[in-house]
């Protein structure tokens, strides 16, 4: 081999290893990236479930009024149907 062969060598083995250089930290950021997408994940999953918890405190009873609320009206109705 020539010594221009030899240098056109030597310059394609540093390029083959920056490429794999490259990709190498391509696959790390998308590893890392995959990492904080399940961490807010279950970050949001656990949020959800605090407000839900917290909603049902407050609210259900109320729905619970309700519900009994409308399901007298809706006896009465039925009642008054009868009656005519």
């Amino acid at each position: 081999m020539s010594l221009v062969e030899n240098r056109l060598v030597s310059y394609e083995q540093v390029e083959l290893e920056a490429i794999k250089s490259e990709y190498t930290n391509a696959q790390l950021e998308c590893n890392a990236a995959d990492e904080r997408a399940k961490l807010l994940a279950s970050e949001v999953i656990g949020l959800e479930e605090k407000v839900l918890t917290e909603f049902s405190w407050y609210v259900l009873p109320f729905v619970f009024l309700r519900i009994k609320y409308n399901f007298s009206h809706f006896l009465s109705e039925i009642k008054l149907v009868t009656e005519t």
